[in-house]
């Protein structure tokens, strides 16, 4: 006699859903340039000063883990910040304690939430400068895992 176990595997798991939908450029600090489609940025450019973007909103509460991943295209030497804040124009109020450099290639990286707040977004942010920033993001995933 075998024991037979059948395990109902739901697709949907939200801990494996694509919290991220959307980009939206800041319109207080926009990029000069910007084009973006679903969880794609296919144009994001800065010369000036402070720029950022982020993505729809999420409810975050402390102590939780997103996974945030992404390939990163970038076409300057300088590259963006990024990190989860309470208002999309990552300009203040940081939802964890630390922000992160993106890399050329592929990034990974889990990110632990500080603090609870409904609607935080994840931001890709730029600090006042002149240097040029140039980037794409392909396949943006944010995955909550905790």
């Amino acid at each position: 006699m075998g024991l037979n176990i059948n395990l109902n595997i739901n697709s949907k798991n939200p801990r494996r859903v694509n919290l991220a939908k959307s980009w939206t450029n800041s319109t207080i600090y926009p990029y000069e340039s910007f084009i973006s489609n679903g969880v794609n940025i296919s144009v994001s450019i800065n010369t000036i000063s402070l720029a950022s973007a982020y993505t729809n909103s999420i409810d975050i509460i402390a102590g939780e883990k997103y996974l945030v991943k992404f390939y990163m295209q970038l076409n300057s030497v300088k590259a963006p910040d990024y990190t989860f804040y309470l208002n999309g124009n990552g300009i203040s109020g940081q939802a964890t304690t630390a922000r992160y450099t993106a890399v050329q290639g592929h990034n990974y990286r889990i990110i632990t939430i500080d603090t609870s707040y409904n609607n935080a977004e994840f931001v890709f942010r730029t600090d006042a400068t002149s240097d040029l920033l140039d980037f794409s993001i392909i396949n943006f995933k944010m995955i909550k895992i905790i």
